[in-house]
């Protein structure tokens, strides 16, 4: 019903209201039209205005360029008039010229460019204050820019007419390459026949013009707010707002609000013979909002720049506004009207709408009653109480309604208590995850963890996670939350709060947690199985390992028993052969070739068994830095193309009592590892050596090496680096970072015992990301040492009786030759038995035995414990190649004399054997 008397009163004031509003629409436009023509012919007058101003001072370059060097001639003349008056007759001209000079010099003018020159007739230079070097000298062939002779030209200027102006090129301090043109007053100064002037650059004077004609616009105002703005053809601005601007930023791409790129509509406008107009929208000088605006702008052409002003065509606005005005009173006029007869009929509504809201209103509070009731306790809504049927029926629905959600929380709670009651009693640890936070946990989780229930609950899971573990668990519910399949076990460890990592096993079951997805999770504590499983995988790696390297031993070694044998027939004869050639001839140079390989080759199978762990070591003084080269050598050709090697070696390395064999692999182990290192993305390999003074101080962490003068050698590398958990366990076995197939872990272990034995140490310094460096500290060779080992005797023999076995003919009648050439008296048997029975037969018969240990028959051990037993005191010298079954030790425990390597070198075997007979006493 209110609807009704509302839309009859409405309508027909809003047809008038259409009627009225149309029209003011129309007077609006045209009263918009009107004022915008206005605006554009005050624009073309204020900015024509403008520009003629510029055009007059345009006009006067010239003359006020002229104007000023002439005064400031006019000045100068009358300071050197004065100076001359006050010393003429006292002092001679020269010394008055050098005073009027020293004065006019200090004089400068136009902000500090300005400055006097002088020349007397004869065009020798009197003043340059500018370029002082070119006092005294003749200025006749001074040239402009464009060639004009500027000097002479003055000159029959003065000659002529005493005084005038000259026009000419020149290019200013600072910019040579720059032609510019300039205007020059000279005089002549009568008294010391000089000629005195000065010049101005037209584009200074143009650019100080352009200077007070930009101050004088930007202060320059019309109507009630106008002002005048303007831009350098190109987009750099000169003056707006009552401000100079130049040298400010470029404003060629400036745009509006709406896109306009002002600076370049600019130059489309002034492209117009007579200018034009640009439409854009723009800050008020004290408004905020950018509003409307016709600008209007001109070129200045001779400047190259652009010129405006424009007005805010929202100024119009103001009059319609008053129009507006009256108006809106006229439609208040008819609005309070139709509103009165509005309210007649709504007051008559109201009261018969009231009486039903409070039929309503009782209603509604009994059943609020109900519910209040009903939230914490059995409640009944009296039906009867109700004066609607259609409350009556919803009364009905909620009594029924309430008494069904009795009966469910009550299953609801005998349901909740028995599996809370499971859960919290499990032997697993139960959670729930929901949004990567613990929503729930039973006792089993604080008990793993070592947390307090208020520490874990609606915190991040991953707080009690392993740092390493965190992400491979994030991921998997991260996939979950995606709605993908991810594992539903993982295994991981677990930070307690104290005590060490445990290993855990979790089972993951998607559920609903309050009305979201959200994550069951099952964890079992395995960490006593992981660390069994662990265990059990090491030991199975270092069995594989150590039955490799026990396959690998063997092979060598059988192989080395192999070429030693070939190798001492080789050398043998080859040492024989050279002691029948004459010495210095070329076949026993090149006998002198075929040894050197020998013994290359035999240094080659020390290195294959020093690999096996199956040679017997010995000491010599090694030489580092040409080991050294060696090494680089060595694994240069193994080395990515993109590592560089460097050496730095000191001068006067000591050298060092080693087995040059075990040093050559700790440097091959060294930079091998160091190349790896750098696989990726290349470096520099640097190996290093110096000498170096360690204390006591210095050996803190060292206490087994005795203090004393090292050999520093430093292996370094520009790779990843270590990380420092890592770095100290690098000298363990088997332990390595690189990937399968890639690496054992004995690499620098092995350099760590080879070191330790030699009594040195080795240290690592390492940082993630900078590379790293070994520094392996070996002590120098005392003077003890060193007599020792240069104690080298030359080759003599004897005449002693020796018995020789070896099961190899060849080696055999080659070691019988080269003795018998010692002048020892030899007899040679390859078979071990015979050897044994010729012995037996006369035991006194032989002086020394020389026996191999691996033969057929009788082994070389089992021979001399046969010979020992009839004659302790034989001397026998023991020689093998390789064995497993003896070693030096043992075959002295067992009372051979001597243990000799093969292959036996000529000078090796003479030492031995006098060393023997000489410890035997024959």
């Amino acid at each position: 019903m209110m609807v009704i008397a509302t839309v009859a009163i409405a309508v027909p004031f809003a047809v008038w209201l259409a009627v009225v509003l149309i029209g003011f629409r129309s007077e609006s436009a045209a009263l918009r039209r009107q004022f915008e023509v206005e605006q554009q012919e005050m624009l073309r007058q204020e900015v024509g205005r403008v520009a003629e101003y510029i055009r007059y001072q345009i006009r006067q370059t010239d003359k006020r360029t002229r104007k000023t060097v002439r005064d400031r001639v006019e000045e100068a003349c009358r300071v050197a008039t004065h100076i001359y008056g006050l010393n003429r007759g006292v002092k001679p001209d020269a010394e008055i010229g050098a005073m009027i000079r020293e004065v006019l010099r200090e004089l400068r003018f136009n902000d500090g460019r300005g400055y006097y020159f002088a020349f007397d007739l004869n065009g020798v230079g009197r003043l340059h204050a500018d370029r002082p070097e070119l006092e005294g000298r003749d200025m006749l062939a001074a040239k402009g820019a464009t060639g004009e002779h500027v000097v002479a030209d003055m000159l029959d200027l003065v000659r002529k007419h005493g005084e005038g102006y000259y026009s000419y090129t020149w290019s200013k301090p600072g910019e040579p390459q720059q032609i510019f043109r300039k205007i020059a007053y000279v005089r002549l100064f009568e008294p010391l026949g000089w000629v005195i002037g000065t010049g101005e650059y037209v584009d200074d004077v143009r650019a100080d013009i352009q200077t007070e004609v930009l101050e004088h616009i930007a202060g320059l105002r019309f109507g009630q707010d106008g002002y005048f703005f303007g831009v350098v053809e190109g987009g750099l601005p000169l003056f707006t707002g009552g401000r100079v601007t130049r040298g400010g930023p470029s404003i060629w791409n400036q745009r509006d609000t709406s896109g306009v790129r002002i600076t370049q509509e600019f130059h489309k406008a002034m492209r117009q013979p007579q200018g034009g107009f640009v439409r854009y929208h723009w800050q008020k000088l004290a408004g905020e909002l950018p509003s409307p605006k016709l600008s209007y702008v001109m070129r200045i052409p001779e400047w190259q720049w652009i010129i405006g002003a424009g007005v805010y065509l929202d100024t119009v606005e103001g009059r319609i506004a008053g129009h507006r005005r009256s108006l809106l009173l006229q439609i208040g006029g008819q609005i309070a009207v139709s509103g009165g007869l509005l309210l007649l009929l709504m007051t008559a509504i109201f009261l018969w709408a009231r009486r039903l809201a409070d039929s309503i209103k009782r209603s509604l509070a009994s059943f609020s009653r109900f519910f209040d009731r009903a939230a914490s306790a059995s409640a009944t809504l009296p039906e009867a109480d109700l004066e609607y049927q259609e409350f009556r029926d919803i009364a009905a629905s909620a009594n029924f309604m309430l008494q069904a959600r009795l009966q469910a929380e009550s299953r609801l709670r005998e349901s909740e208590e028995k599996y809370r009651l499971l859960i919290e009693n499990a032997g697993e640890a139960i959670y729930v995850v929901q949004g990567g936070r613990l929503q729930y946990l039973n006792a089993r989780v604080l008990e793993l963890s070592c947390y307090a229930m208020e520490e874990l609950l609606h915190k991040p899971v991953i707080k009690f996670v392993h740092p390493e573990d965190r992400l491979t668990l994030l991921k998997q519910y991260r996939l979950r939350r995606l709605g993908r399949p991810g594992l539903s076990r993982l295994r991981f460890r677990i930070q307690p709060k104290s005590g060490d990592p445990r290993w855990v096993e979790l089972n993951i079951v998607d559920i609903q947690w309050a009305g979201k997805p959200a994550n069951l999770n099952f964890l079992l504590d395995i960490t006593g199985q992981q660390l069994a499983e662990e265990e059990r995988r090491k030991l199975e790696a270092q069995l594989i390992h150590s039955q490799k390297m026990e396959a690998v031993g063997t092979l060598a070694g059988g192989i080395a028993h192999d070429f030693n044998n070939i190798l001492g027939s080789i050398i043998g004869y080859t040492e024989m052969a050279i002691d029948s050639c004459p010495a210095g001839s070329d076949l026993s140079g090149d006998l002198g070739e075929i040894r050197k390989a020998g013994m290359r080759a035999r240094d080659l199978v020390k290195k294959i068994l020093a690999f096996s762990r199956q040679d017997n070591s010995e000491r010599i003084p090694v030489n580092l830095p040409l080991m050294v080269g060696e090494v680089i050598g060595l694994v240069r050709p193994t080395l990515p193309a993109d590592i560089e090697i460097v050496q730095e070696v000191e001068p006067g390395i000591d050298r060092v009592l080693a087995d040059p064999i075990q040093l050559h692999q700790v440097l091959v182990n060294l930079c091998t590892n160091a190349g790896q290192a750098m696989e990726a993305g290349g470096g520099r390999l640097t190996i290093a050596l110096r000498c170096c003074d360690l204390s006591l101080e210095d050996l803190a962490l060292q206490p087994r090496v005795k203090p004393g003068r090292f050999v520093q050698l430093s292996v370094s590398d520009t790779g990843e680096g270590i990380e420092p958990d890592l770095l100290k366990r690098i000298f363990e076995p088997y332990f390595t970072t690189k990937e399968p197939g890639k690496g054992t872990g004995l690499g620098l272990a092995i350099v760590h015992g080879i070191i330790k034995s030699h009594d040195g140490f080795v240290t690592c310094f390492s940082r993630p990301g900078e590379g790293s460096v070994f520094h392996v500290f070996l002590p120098v060779l005392s003077q003890a040492d060193g007599e020792m080992a240069a104690s080298g005797q030359p080759v003599i023999g004897g005449s002693e009786r020796i018995l020789f076995v070896d099961d190899e003919e060849a080696l055999a009648q080659m070691a019988g030759t080269m003795l018998a050439r010692l002048g020892y008296r030899v007899t040679v048997e390859t078979d071990s038995l015979a050897a044994s029975a010729l012995f037996h037969d006369n035991p006194d018969a032989f002086d020394l035995v020389i026996t191999d240990q691996s033969m057929p028959g009788l082994t070389g051990i089992d021979l001399a414990q046969s010979m020992l037993q009839r004659r302790p005191d034989l001397p026998i010298i023991l020689c093998t190649g390789y064995s497993t079954q003896v070693s030096e030790e043992s075959a002295r425990a067992m009372g051979v004399s001597a243990f000799a390597l093969k292959p036996l070198v000529k000078k090796d075997i003479a030492r031995l054997i006098r060393q023997v007979l000489a410890d035997a006493g024959r």
